[in-house]
C-alpha cells in the first residue's frame, strides 16, 4: 500500500479536525477574532497542503480502487486552491452576514467537500465513487440552509437535498446493472455484453472448427466391428496356432499370405 496516495485527504482531514476543536471551545470573541482566527488556520493550512502536493510525483495505489495519478493530482491541486479561495472569500460574508458563530462548521464543511472531490478523482471502483459522491455532496445540502433565518435558504436546501436523493438511487440502479452484466465493480472489469459476445464467438467458432473433425466417419476395421458387435464375430483358430476372426454365418476368411 502507498499512503502517499491519501497524503492530501489525510491533511485535510487533519485541518478540518483542529478547527472543530477549536470551534468547539466558547470564546468571547467569536463574532470578531475568534472567526478571524480559525480562517486563517484553516486557509494557513490548506495553502501549506497545496505546496506539499507540488513535490508529489509519479503514481501512488493505496488498493486497486484508489490510484493518485498525474491527472488525480492535478485535479486535487485544482480543489485544494477552490476550497482555499472559498474560505479566504467566505471570511468576510461571515462578517458581513453577523454569522460568526458559525464559521467553525462552515469551514468544516467546506473541508469535507473538499476531502469528497478529492476521492472521487482517484476513486477507480464504482462503489468509491459513490461514497466520494456522497461525501461530496452531503455537506453542501448543509450549507444550503446554514442561514436559517432566510427564508429561501431551508426550501433550497430540501429542493437540493431531494434532488440529490434521486440522483444517488439513479447511480446505485446504474451500479447494479453494471455489477450484473460484468461481475465487478471496478471500472477496468471487462467491457460488458460486448466482451461476453466476444468471447461466445470465440467458443463458437472454436466449436466449429473442431465440429467437422470429430463428425468425420472413422474408417471401419475388424477390430472395430468386434468391438461394437462381438456376437455377430467367431473366431477360429487354426493347426498353425494362429487365429482368424468371421461372420458367424458367413465363411471364415482365410489368413493373408
Amino acid at each position: 500500500m502507498g499512503f502517499a496516495a491519501v497524503a492530501p485527504e489525510i491533511s485535510v482531514l487533519a485541518i478540518a479536525a483542529v478547527v472543530l476543536l477549536l470551534d468547539l471551545f466558547p470564546s468571547r470573541e467569536r463574532r470578531g477574532r475568534g472567526a478571524s482566527g480559525l480562517f486563517t488556520i484553516a486557509a494557513v493550512c490548506l495553502g501549506l497542503t497545496l505546496l506539499n502536493t507540488l513535490s508529489l510525483r509519479g503514481t501512488a495505489t493505496l488498493t486497486d480502487a484508489f490510484v493518485l495519478d498525474p491527472f488525480a493530482l492535478l485535479a486535487k491541486r485544482v480543489l485544494l486552491a477552490v476550497a482555499l479561495l472559498s474560505i479566504i472569500g467566505l471570511a468576510p460574508y461571515v462578517r458581513a452576514r453577523r454569522i460568526e458563530h458559525r464559521a467553525g462548521e462552515s469551514i468544516v464543511l467546506i473541508l469535507f467537500t473538499t476531502v469528497g472531490g478529492m476521492v472521487l478523482v482517484s476513486a477507480r471502483e464504482w462503489l468509491t465513487l459513490f461514497v466520494a459522491f456522497e461525501l461530496l455532496s452531503l455537506p453542501l445540502y448543509v450549507m444550503t440552509c446554514l442561514e436559517k433565518d432566510r427564508p429561501n435558504a431551508v426550501e433550497g436546501a430540501i429542493k437540493l437535498f431531494l434532488f440529490g436523493s434521486v440522483s444517488s438511487a439513479i447511480l446505485l440502479l446504474g451500479i447494479a446493472l453494471l455489477f450484473a452484466d460484468r461481475g465487478g465493480t471496478f471500472f477496468a472489469d471487462g467491457n460488458g455484453r460486448a466482451a461476453h459476445a466476444a468471447r461466445r464467438h470465440a467458443c463458437q467458432r472454436g466449436a466449429n472448427a473442431i465440429r467437422p473433425a470429430i463428425s468425420r466417419p472413422r474408417p471401419r476395421t475388424r477390430a472395430r466391428d468386434m468391438a461394437e458387435a462381438p456376437g455377430r464375430w467367431r473366431t477360429t483358430r487354426h493347426a498353425c496356432g494362429c487365429s482368424t476372426a468371421g461372420f458367424k454365418r458367413g465363411p471364415v476368411p482365410t489368413p493373408p499370405g
